[in-house]
């Protein structure tokens, strides 16, 4: 849908952004590893895969690939011996190493029969498993393999089974975005020494444990391999959306391989998720929410004892944070795999990945004491932000590192001592066009606080030091100053780090400037921070955004007269907002998947609750109630459908026909009113995409549209034959 007979096929096509993103989204994303160390031999091994972007098949394929390294004499650093060539994962789901590092699960589905494959030294078994479930679990939210101490036995997640009869009629509502069609997730456990059938011998014993009342998610296996950990998840008398979502009725709980002995470990008002048995097998650690309230806030560190029966705190939730310096308290997705657990000469520490301020940063924390110790360098003596991969019981650590310019890197290093820094070894990094390179040395960047602000409002802003894009040359880079584009993250509750981001660094890249802002409710600044914007939205996190964008126009080497607002999701809310509130300020703006009415959301949303908790309206998970006209009221009056009628400026909107999330009828309404208006605005709708608009075409198509949307408001006009060549720098 557009607007003033602009038709999608008018859209141009600039050469110089389609072969800069060609190359720079062509890169590798490593997205999990796995160490095995021999400190005897002297020797590591790290498997870890990689998501690569493939333009010719327009899709996204995951590799596997393999380094050896050799360990200096003190053990304290490696160097990388040898790499080896990628494989192919193709169909694979689930891909798990045991503890000891000698096997190697995966799940795959061929010809529509389901098949798991242990792998080890000179060994290969396949086991059929399609007549005992439906699809395997091989996500972060739901999916994960424990293995016995023997690794004789292994338990997973996959979809019940259900029977071909009338029942399959019974309605189940699923788990929202990422999950459509999946809504009876249940323990699978293999135990490779029983052996049911004795003409079958190579059909192990598959035990599915149908009949809990929960939905289970990321098991662990005790040592013995007689029970089982796992993440159970309310699902009476509905199941909410569960992606991002860590407020939700779920809890710790303990179960025999045979189904039996169910027991809830969680205390009553928190909840529960992604439980790791410690090394001795004598205590389960998870993390813990309070139930409700905000989608993502700070999360304890929570200890249970399996003996005694006691739960008890090791990381309290931090509820204010103004100094950098002070940690503010765990704003962790989740715990890695096989165990964050390093044994120190202090004690055992676990290894976790968490938001402190705008840096994603590695910190070890004692499993008896709670002392957590920051363990990667904050800004400005290091830019990085980290991504944990993988931990070995001596001190091994596995992780990506990145910066606004610099796309990530696979590193190793080694935890000896709490308190001695450590050095990290570039296991693998990928090869940089020199053009591309090029660009990303264009970029300065900054993270900065805001007058007028909360101190924890925040800003991480890149300034080109050239316009390298044709388009936008002859601005200059000091006559006019660069265009600028103004971020606000989703959520509301998440944060911008400084990991590098595709889009962002692209931008700056050819000439943009880009301010990205923590506002009010962002992650990582302690838990008052977060709470504030409850009830607030619409207020508090516009006020943030629009002082932030009008202290980042005013920065030397930007033009205030050329600024625009780029927001997804929530981000597409303030967006929204925003060009109805300052539509002479703000020249344009990109939208992704937005919120505009929150109240219509509720019928729709996987995530209702999120409408009501955002608009500080009480709503139970176990009772939830109808939307009353007052209710709507409130929330309309927060939304930006309630000042459409004051935007002017060009709209792009961009919507996937599969969001689950913030349903694209709310957009569609939205570009339906400003159409009638005579406003100018352009909607893309992809088909089969999510609400993060992550599949290939969508990110593809996408960047392109929004890169020529900029260049036709901010630069100069296009050229009879596309843009084809960067000026040079």
């Amino acid at each position: 849908m557009t607007t003033n007979r602009t038709k999608a096929d008018d859209l141009p096509k600039d050469t110089a952004v389609v072969e800069a993103f060609r190359k720079l989204g062509g890169l590798p994303v490593y997205t999990a590893a796995y160490i095995a160390s021999d400190l005897a031999a002297g020797t590591i091994g790290i498997s870890y895969t990689t998501s690569v972007r493939d333009f010719q098949r327009k899709s996204k394929r995951r590799f596997l690939s393999q380094a050896a390294l050799s360990v200096t004499p003190q053990l304290q650093t490696a160097s990388v011996a040898r790499k080896f060539f990628p494989t192919d994962l193709g169909d694979s789901g689930m891909v798990a190493v045991s503890p000891s590092g000698a096997w190697q699960l995966t799940s795959r589905i061929a010809d529509k029969k389901r098949y798991l494959e242990i792998a080890g030294a000179g060994s290969f078994r396949s086991i059929e498993v399609t007549k005992k479930h439906g699809d395997f679990y091989a996500d972060d939210a739901f999916g994960g393999v424990g293995w016995s101490a023997d690794e004789t036995k292994f338990v997973y997640i996959a979809e019940r089974e259900i029977p071909d009869n009338d029942s399959k009629y019974v309605h189940a509502m699923d788990w929202g975005e990422g999950y459509t069609g999946k809504a009876r997730p249940v323990l699978v456990v293999v135990d490779l020494s029983a052996v049911p059938d004795q003409d079958k011998p190579d059909e192990p014993l598959v035990t599915v444990l149908a009949a809990l009342p929960v939905s289970a998610s990321q098991p662990v296996l005790t040592r013995a391999g007689d029970k089982i950990i796992f993440t159970g998840i309310a699902d009476d008398p509905l199941p909410f959306g569960i992606k991002f979502c860590y407020n939700r009725r779920n809890a710790i709980y303990s179960v025999k391989t045979d189904g039996t002995d169910l027991v809830k470990l969680t205390p009553e008002g928190r909840n529960g998720r992604y439980p790791r048995l410690s090394p001795d097998g004598a205590s389960v650690y998870y993390l813990s929410n309070k139930i409700g309230g905000a989608h993502s806030a700070c999360s304890e560190l929570v200890c249970y004892d399996l003996s005694k029966s006691v739960a008890s705190t090791v990381v309290p939730v931090v509820q204010t944070a103004i100094q950098p310096s002070v940690f503010p308290g765990l704003f962790a997705d989740r715990l890695v795999g096989n165990g964050p657990w390093v044994k120190l000469p202090t004690g055992l520490h676990l290894v976790i990945q968490t938001s402190w301020r705008t840096q994603e940063t590695l910190v070890a924390i004692h499993a008896t004491t709670g002392v957590v110790t920051r363990l990667t360098r904050p800004l400005p003596e290091s830019p990085y932000s980290w991504s944990l991969l993988g931990v070995t019981l001596d001190g091994w650590i596995v992780a990506t590192r990145s910066t606004l310019s610099e796309p990530a890197s696979l590193v190793l290093g080694r935890l000896v001592r709490i308190g001695e820094p450590i050095a990290w070894t570039v296991v693998d990094k990928p090869t940089i066009p020199a053009e591309i390179e090029k660009g990303l040395a264009n970029i300065d960047w900054k993270v900065s606080s805001v007058p007028g602000c909360d101190p924890n409002v925040e800003v991480l802003l890149m300034t080109p030091k050239v316009a390298r894009h044709p388009r936008l040359a002859e601005h200059g880079a000091t006559a006019n100053g660069a265009p600028l584009v103004v971020i606000p993250h989703g959520g509301p509750h998440g944060v911008i780090s400084t990991a590098f981001s595709l889009y962002s660094a692209l931008l700056a890249s050819f000439g943009f400037a880009v301010a990205q802002v923590n506002y009010t409710g962002s992650t990582g600044y302690g838990e008052e921070f977060v709470q504030a914007l409850i009830g607030r939205i619409g207020d508090l996190d516009l006020s943030d955004v629009n002082t932030a964008a009008y202290w980042a126009s005013r920065q030397p080497g930007i033009d205030a007269s050329r600024v625009s607002l780029f927001g997804g999701s929530h981000g597409g809310f303030v967006t929204g907002h925003l060009l109805g509130l300052q539509p002479d300020f703000f020249k344009a703006g990109i939208l992704r998947n937005p919120v505009i009415n929150v109240g219509a959301m509720v019928a729709n949303s996987d995530i209702p609750d999120w409408c009501f908790a955002e608009a500080g309206i009480p709503f139970d998970q176990a009772a939830p109630h109808l939307l009353s006209p007052g209710e709507y009221d409130t929330m309309f009056k927060k939304s930006p459908a309630s000042v459409a009628h004051l935007v002017k400026s060009p709209v792009l909107l961009m919507l996937g026909a599969g969001d689950r999330r913030v349903p694209p009828s709310d957009g569609m309404r939205w570009a339906q009113y400003l159409l009638g208006a005579g406003k100018p605005i352009t909607v893309l709708m992809y088909p089969e995409t999510g609400h993060a608009l992550d599949s290939f075409e969508a990110e593809r198509s996408g960047f392109e549209s929004i890169a020529s949307f900029l260049f036709d408001r901010f630069g100069t006009p296009a050229p009879a034959k596309s843009a084809s060549a960067w000026t040079s720098a």
